[in-house]
């Protein structure tokens, strides 16, 4: 009996593993992840395994000096190989990543010669100093996230302490053996006392006198050798700027382009998934990438595959370092000097069976765990390759059949998650899509599939399927700006006939904009204006009237600011994405300057462009505006304006709807909107956007697909996107609606906006033009450039781009 609960006990912490994996990858599908893994090449995948490589080599270096401070000189690629053998057994060892120290102890004292109590010295300073450098980084990312807005409220306390406390730990070890302590030989007294048997008390005690003297002789070369602890913590950093860049190469290689502070938040809470006791963090590395990546707008998809990728790579180099060891271990065996160090310490490592005399590293009972792991690494290293898909020959899209659709079949709808909410208590579109296809279509299932919040993940995401000729979605939301890239690159499927009543029941100028060379590319559903929005109720107490120009709106949220500290005065979505072109464009033309000259060269680093830019910088270094609205998308933005802590907001009108639920603001009935404004010499902007469904012209299934866009092109559709969003649709007649009226109160709030409208900087390029605005802009904004310096680059990058 005590043997069956042994055994259990010892695969409890891999069944909750695999139950934990196993709920994370039921929420999100596999076949969405290797969307991205399928951006991978061999190529790709190499230099990834080689970065990782530099790093170990690099993490070697700490222990390498520690034990050089001890006297001791092992040739560094020879205690590279124990390290790697080392980690092999961490990895699958249970718990916070701990479980190959015995191997570092027992490697260089059977092979090299070094003393056990010098042997202990330098693991554990070498573990103390990597737990001192991984939390304060920790700590140091907390900061920067907290900083940048991404972590707020109460979890902003939680998250300082935990980091803090986890600090606090190798703090306390190191500063314990500096004044001369023994913390982890105390920590063992209670173990030698009995009634332990006899052989367990006297193994406890050679544990406890070999740590007692490593401790004792870390102490003195923490006291007597500062500059060899100096230069190992300086090998930790370095190994910490090489695992950011892996990770970071990882993320671009996958498709996915983060802002710093947010790649280092992502990348540390997989170290801390790690912290977990299940073996290799199985599940929690999983987890922790999803939700964090959910967090920040990114498809959370995206999360497994990064999770997939660590993993493959890990149990590759973990399979390396155990089949390394076994050779080492061999060896050792054959050495014939001292008896083998897990005879005499049988309590450092569950897994010391490992490295004993009698059981070989590779013994029978672990070697199917060995080719599990193998065979997972096989399986996911597979998985980076393009997927096989059933598509027509290169370059020619789908042949569109208008045979009827007898058989079941599921039509995939990409867009974000917005489709999915409802701003009122009218149903969210996609069930308003879903009840009437079923209705007509009773064998057609719509389904959705969610992508990135941010407008550069979703076109990224599209340029991945469409290019690969990928079937993954049948329809898709395509942004106003990319019609004029997705039309000459033939990614859009021509609607004229597949959608007829697109001519009929649509304004003119609403399908106009999603066509190309006289082709409808897309069906309209939701197009946007930009305004001002500000609390009418703060500006009547304390005697404004909406502002007229920049300066005017400045002065008055300082005021307010003044009597409401906790006031944030003027809000927007400052992160480098989409929203920030449009928002540049309408302080620049607000400003007076202008996109182009008349040669048609950039002219946005006019001396208006530069007082324009200065402004938006000033607004943020005078504390008027946030730090924090650099990483803010939209959402950000809105939110802190609803909860009743802006007194400006810069948003599209389709939030007003919104903005007067009581149940979800606490400014319903004091606020109002105005166009934005502009100084003396500008001119009131705003800017306009819109998506309309597009289809993929290499679905498999076109028929069912254009069946779903004439639905989605229907009254009843276009009704219901008016009902749950609010306005603007293209749809004739709609607002003469009297449950759309009912639903949008505020709808005649947005003809005032609809005067000022002006498209963004236009452009044949227009995805490479927006990119280099937003990186510039975004320099500017958070300080990485000045602000002439980064006009200048923008408009010689897009000077060279319009070439």
């Amino acid at each position: 009996m005590s043997a069956l609960l042994k055994r259990a006990s010892r695969a409890l912490p891999w069944i909750a593993a695999l139950a934990l994996l196993a709920l994370v990858l039921g929420a999100v599908p596999l076949r969405d992840a290797a969307v991205f893994l399928s951006r991978l090449d061999m190529a790709d995948i190499l230099v990834l395994l080689a970065a990782n490589g530099l790093v170990l080599l690099v993490l070697s270096g700490r222990w390498w000096i520690l034990l050089r401070g001890r006297g001791h000189t092992i040739p560094y690629l020879t205690l590279a190989g124990y390290r790697l053998a080392a980690f092999g057994v961490t990895y699958l060892t249970p718990g916070p990543q701990f479980g190959g120290e015995p191997v570092q102890v027992y490697l260089p004292e059977k092979l090299n010669g070094v003393p056990r109590h010098s042997a202990i010295t330098a693991v554990a300073l070498d573990k103390s100093l990597e737990l001192l450098v991984n939390f304060g980084v920790l700590l140091g990312a907390v900061a920067l996230a907290i900083d940048a807005g991404m972590i707020t409220g109460q979890l902003r306390q939680e998250a300082v302490a935990l980091s803090v406390t986890l600090l606090a730990l190798p703090v306390a070890f190191l500063a314990a053996l500096w004044f001369g302590r023994s913390p982890l030989s105390a920590l063992l007294s209670p173990v030698r006392r009995p009634p332990l048997p006899t052989r367990w008390h006297q193994s406890a005690a050679n544990l406890q006198r070999s740590l007692h003297d490593g401790e004792t002789q870390g102490g003195a070369l923490l006291r007597k050798h500062p500059r060899t602890v100096v230069a190992a913590l300086g090998i930790s950093l370095l190994a910490w700027a090489g695992m950011l860049a892996e990770y970071w190469l990882a993320l671009h290689l996958l498709g996915l382009e983060l802002a710093p502070v947010q790649t280092l938040a992502l990348m540390m809470a997989g170290r801390l998934a790690y912290l977990a006791a299940l073996p290799a963090g199985l599940g929690a590395l999983e987890a922790s990438q999803v939700l964090m990546l959910g967090a920040m707008g990114v498809d959370p998809a995206a999360g497994i595959s990064i999770s997939l990728l660590i993993r493959a790579r890990d149990l590759l180099v973990a399979l390396v370092g155990l089949w390394w060891g076994a050779r080492l271990v061999r060896r050792a065996h054959r050495h014939p000097e001292s008896a083998s160090l897990p005879d005499r310490l049988p309590a450092v490592s569950t897994h010391s069976h490992l490295i004993t005399r009698r059981r070989p590293l590779m013994t029978t009972k672990n070697r199917w765990l060995i080719g599990l792991a193998l065979i997972a690494v096989l399986v996911l290293m597979a998985g980076c390759q393009p997927p096989v898909v059933p598509v027509p020959p290169a370059g020619q899209p789908a042949a569109i059949t208008q045979e009827p659709v007898e058989e079941p079949v599921t039509v995939t709808l990409a867009y974000n998650r917005f489709l999915n909410t409802s701003f009122t208590d009218a149903p969210a579109p996609i069930a308003v899509i879903r009840a009437e296809v079923e209705k007509q279509y009773p064998n057609i299932e719509v389904q959705l599939n969610l992508m990135p919040d941010t407008i550069n993940g979703m076109r990224e995401a599209l340029a991945v399927w469409i290019t690969a000729e990928d079937p993954t979605v049948d329809i898709y939301g395509m942004d106003m700006p990319w019609v004029l890239e997705f039309g000459q690159a033939g990614w859009a499927q021509p609607l004229n006939d597949l959608v007829p009543s697109l001519d009929e029941d649509f304004i003119p100028a609403g399908v106009d904009v999603f066509s190309y060379q006289g082709q409808h590319l897309g069906v309209p559903f939701w197009s946007s204006i930009s305004g001002t929005f500000y609390r009418k109720d703060l500006l009547e107490a304390a005697g404004f009237e909406p502002p007229a120009t920049y300066d005017d709106m400045r002065a008055i949220a300082e005021a307010i600011m003044a009597e409401n500290p906790d006031m944030s005065g003027f809000v927007w979505p400052g992160t480098k994405d989409e929203a920030l072109v449009m928002h540049w464009s309408e302080f620049l033309l607000g400003f007076g300057g202008q996109y182009f000259d008349e040669a048609g060269n950039c002219a946005m680093n006019s001396p208006e462009g530069v007082a324009a830019l200065t402004y938006v910088v000033d607004l943020i270094d005078s504390g008027v505006s946030p730090r924090e609205v650099t990483a803010w998308a939209g959402e950000e933005a809105r939110s802190r304006f609803v909860e009743g802590n802006a007194v400006f907001l810069r948003s599209n009108h389709d939030i007003a709807t919104w903005l007067d639920d009581p149940a979800r603001s606490a400014v319903a009935g004091k606020w109002a909107v105005m166009p934005n404004p502009a100084q003396p010499d500008g001119q009131p902007m705003g800017a306009t956007g819109g998506f309309a469904f597009a289809m993929n012209p290499y679905t498999d299934s076109p028929d069912a697909a254009a069946k779903v866009l004439q639905v989605i092109a229907s009254e009843p559709v276009q009704k219901g996107f008016a009902m749950a969003w609010g306005p603007v649709q293209y749809y004739n007649g709609l607002y003469e609606d009297p449950e759309v009226l009912a639903a949008n109160p505020n709808a005649d709030t947005i003809q005032p906006l609809l005067e000022t409208a002006t498209a963004r900087p236009p452009s044949t390029r227009y995805a490479e033009l927006s990119d280099i605005v937003q990186e510039e802009i975004h320099s500017a904004i958070t300080g990485i450039k000045p602000v002439a310096e980064a006009l200048d680059s923008m408009c010689q990058r897009i000077d060279a781009l319009q070439q």
